[in-house]
């Protein structure tokens, strides 16, 4: 697992993206199992992870700020702490059932990940990226191995003019709140927190 300062040289290297890419496939090709069926997966990563995030996949407003907005709800030690709201709708493929669902700039593939802090704000380029937090298949990764290919920079983050894929709070105090929740227990720095992530087509 690369540590955080590793993540810190890679950022303000040279050319950032490219390496962090090859080196996150060849981390997943080692550690991640597509193959692990969905509920040892899940009961494996909740041994590992005291925070948990279950995105619902039955909206509470079907109106929200940027399609409907779904509970997504935080729990410590397998009691619930506090429920939130999130928007899961793609600006470039807004909710509705048909193909290529998950495809590039789509919305999140339903599946159960590990979260951590983005750590690009550490760049000088990326400041407002503070808060944000990324999808992985592994601790600390932001990768994910979709159904219709990798995806990469999957974050929960507040609402802006667009969102391809990522998972959105209307406002920023609201990610901020999250964020706090997340880590009362310190989980988030640790890279002990997982989301699970409901299919909205699940008929």
């Amino acid at each position: 697992m690369l540590s955080i300062d590793q993540y810190k040289q890679m950022l303000l290297s040279g050319d950032v993206l490219a390496e962090r890419v090859r080196l996150e496939l060849a981390r997943l090709e080692i550690e991640h199992d597509p193959t692990e069926p969905l509920d040892m997966r899940i009961e494996r990563m909740k041994k590992e992870c005291p925070t948990m995030i279950v995105v619902s996949n039955t909206p509470s407003n079907p109106t929200g700020w940027c399609g409907p907005s779904y509970p997504a709800s935080v729990f410590h030690n397998n009691k619930l702490s506090r429920v939130f709201a999130v928007s899961r709708d793609s600006t470039e493929n807004p909710f509705k059932e048909g193909e290529d669902l998950y495809g590039e700039n789509k919305e999140c593939p339903p599946g159960v990940y590990y979260l951590s802090s983005n750590l690009w704000y550490l760049s000088e380029h990326y400041p407002h990226l503070e808060n944000w937090l990324e999808f992985g298949d592994i601790p600390y990764g932001y990768t994910i191995a979709g159904p219709e290919g990798v995806r990469t920079e999957i974050n929960f983050h507040p609402f802006v003019s667009k969102t391809q894929g990522c998972l959105t709070f209307a406002s920023v105090l609201e990610l901020t709140q999250f964020r706090e929740e997340l880590n009362r227990h310190e989980a988030l720095d640790q890279g002990k927190v997982m989301v699970i992530i409901q299919d909205r087509y699940e008929s």
